[in-house]
């Protein structure tokens, strides 16, 4: 293998850790912490006997270890799982030392909790199946089962912060994961709609939103025009000065264009290539050809740079505007209208190409034609 292939392979095992690994790892050291402090408060001094040292290896080193386990393991969920059995079980083993309702119930508490939170059932019984096995070996084997011993006031006391802080870590981190959750959803969402190059409208989000504009503006009888503009001679600047100014100057082309219309209100679409649709909701055919106009010569007007390379460019324009009286228009009209409106913007771009390019042109549509 060469050294390229072995860093990508190392950085490509790094990336894929799971989420859980991370997620266990502050409420695993908590956990740790606390039970090291209980066995503490209820062992007194007794507690630095050789029989007694694990708990300190328990307390200090064991979230360490079972954290890059996981995190080198190729396998991160698995090695997860099989570190939360051994939670499990070293929690039966530490519960079994003195034992008593108050620290018997909170650990059996938490470790229900986290089974559930991380891997659902399956997980759960696992590590049911792990910590009353350290029960049962612990109490017949290592410490005698001679009855619950009386939980003392201190005890109880960190028993009770050790619940309060646990869940309430757990409650911080299921509140930043929704929230990054919920921010990936919105991401992924706006990438499904949006053409990544120009950073505009794709089709699929025209098709799906052109005709809900022009339904509602058939509800509350206003108007709504369409713009159909194209890049002239397109084409030869890909050809002459590559695809990569050609690019710069779609992405420009969309920029300038937004600058030109409402914000928020109008939006723009790649409808293909360098094509592009404008959407102007409550407006009609003069506003509709103003806003045109206006792109159109900021766009000639404007210097296209990509390196050491420039350009100018022309645009031309189809605008066309409906008013939609019938408030009764079925479903199936509403696709129509939207088709129309297109293929006539369209004929409106065609004609300013056949008069020279350039130039803005308006055609009319009227409501019965468009349903």
């Amino acid at each position: 293998m060469h050294g390229s292939q072995r860093v990508s392979s190392k950085v490509t095992e790094k990336t894929k850790q799971h989420p859980i690994i991370k997620i266990n790892y502050l409420p695993r050291i908590i956990a740790a912490k606390f039970m090291l402090l209980i066995c503490g408060l209820k062992l007194g001094w007794d507690v630095l006997q050789v029989q007694y040292l694990w708990l300190f290896v328990l307390g200090i080193l064991y979230p360490h270890i079972t954290y890059w386990l996981a995190a080198k393991s190729r396998d991160g969920k698995r090695q997860e799982h099989m570190n939360m059995n051994f939670d499990a079980f070293l929690t039966g083993m530490t519960v079994s030392i003195l034992p008593d309702y108050y620290f018997l119930s909170t650990a059996t508490i938490v470790l229900i909790a986290n089974a559930l939170y991380i891997g659902a059932f399956r997980l759960l019984l696992k590590n049911m199946l792990a910590y009353a096995t350290a029960l049962v070996f612990a109490m017949v084997y290592v410490w005698p089962f001679a009855g619950f011993v009386q939980t003392d006031w201190p005890v109880k006391i960190v028993n009770t912060l050790f619940i309060l802080i646990h869940f309430g870590t757990f409650a911080i981190l299921s509140y930043y994961l929704t929230r990054r959750m919920i921010a990936l959803t919105k991401e992924v969402q706006s990438l499904s709609i949006t053409d990544p190059l120009t950073g505009a409208y794709n089709r699929r989000y025209l098709d799906a939103n052109l005709s809900k504009e022009i339904h509602r503006s058939q509800r509350l009888n206003y108007p709504i025009t369409v713009i159909f503009t194209d890049l002239d001679h397109f084409k030869s600047v890909n050809d002459e000065y590559g695809h990569q100014l050609g690019d710069k100057v779609l992405a420009d082309f969309v920029s300038i264009a937004r600058k030109c219309i409402r914000e928020d209100v109008d939006w723009i679409a790649r409808f293909g290539g360098e094509e592009f649709i404008a959407v102007l909701p409550n407006a009609d055919a003069d506003y509709g050809a103003l806003i045109a106009e206006r792109i159109r010569q900021e766009v000639s007007e404007h210097l296209f740079e990509f390196e050491d390379k420039q350009v100018s460019i022309s645009s031309s324009f189809g605008v066309v505007a409906i008013d939609n009286n019938d408030h009764n228009a079925s479903a199936e009209c509403v696709i129509a209208s939207a088709e129309k409106l297109i293929a006539t913007a369209d004929d409106g771009l065609y004609k300013a190409k056949e008069k020279g390019r350039n130039r803005v042109e308006v055609v009319n549509l009227h409501p019965q034609e468009s349903i």
